[in-house]
């Protein structure tokens, strides 16, 4: 969140995932989306924690 109370949101979430290569590895997305959100921020405390779960799924095997 910003200082102004602006949210990250779904429409940057979906953004960012897109941009990314589909062949990307899970620690990769994990580590770009912790990266913009704090790119976001601009240097605004955290008003919560942030967790992040990225899991890639290979098919069935």
């Amino acid at each position: 969140m910003t200082a102004a109370q602006d949210q990250f949101g779904d429409e940057r979430l979906i953004a960012l995932l897109e941009q990314l290569a589909p062949q990307t590895p899970a620690e990769g997305i994990s580590n770009a989306l912790m990266t913009a959100a704090r790119e976001f921020a601009s240097g605004a405390p955290a008003s919560d924690d942030m967790t992040v779960l990225a899991v890639r799924y290979r098919g069935a095997h």
